[in-house]
């Protein structure tokens, strides 16, 4: 019989345990999360032997899919936990466009369901299908991002997006994952921002709000110190 795991942290914000029964940092129950926490690994653990003992599944996602031009976006994006996505996988050919790349997959849960997340070069989607409805979609693109970051539990972790309408929190990622879509993410919001930077031929817009933007932008850090300063520089010539 296997022994049940002791957490020495709280398994939620990983601070040392209190002596009472509940995080004097996160507020969490500890005997509560735990109970949480042990379902999530043991959903997890049955999800990875589900994925990986299936014949032929050197790379799981390639058969996921009824488009070759997809089949191989997935098989060139490494190692990312799509647990419980598989039917949502199935669905990319009617939801990406034609010119859509995939950046990154993993899944989270969203409002208590588990939902894919796609990253293309485009945008930002998360799909969901129920056992009893069709395909839940949102999406999110790059020019209404304004931030993005995650944290970090014991083995899972959280995105956090910021957007012009509010805030969304993806909890349960792998923590493997969380870092890496982040930093991608961010990448791909610089970049998207980069393409509405200001031009000294832009002869319409004053200079004085020119320079805000510009400070807005390295502020929000979707500019560098050089990349202001090479910008700020074209403006005043």
């Amino acid at each position: 019989m296997e022994t049940e795991r002791v957490f020495e942290n709280c398994v939620k914000c990983s601070e040392p345990k209190s002596d009472g029964p509940d995080c004097l940092n996160c507020g969490v129950i500890y005997a509560k999360a735990e109970a949480k926490h042990r379902e999530d690994l043991g959903k997890i653990r049955i999800a990875r032997e589900e994925l990986f003992s299936e014949p032929h599944c050197e790379n799981p996602v390639r058969q996921y899919t009824s488009s070759a031009r997809i089949n191989k976006q997935l098989a060139a994006l490494g190692e990312f936990s799509i647990f419980f996505t598989k039917k949502e996988i199935k669905y990319l050919p009617n939801v990406l466009r034609e010119d859509e790349n995939v950046k990154a997959l993993s899944s989270g849960l969203v409002d208590g369901n588990t939902w894919l997340i796609v990253v293309s070069d485009q945008r930002l989607l998360f799909l969901d299908k129920g056992m009893l409805y069709g395909l839940k979609q949102m999406e999110m693109n790059y020019e209404k991002v304004s931030a993005v970051s995650h944290s970090m539990g014991l083995l899972l972790a959280s995105l956090i997006v910021s957007t012009s309408g509010g805030i969304k929190k993806i909890d349960s990622i792998p923590k493997n994952d969380a870092p890496k879509i982040s930093n991608l993410i961010s990448d791909l919001i610089r970049n998207t921002h980069k393409k509405d930077l200001p031009t000294t031929q832009n002869n319409n817009m004053d200079i004085t709000s020119q320079l805000e933007r510009l400070a807005s932008l390295l502020e929000r850090g979707l500019l560098t110190e050089e990349e202001f300063k090479t910008q700020k520089e074209k403006l005043l010539k």
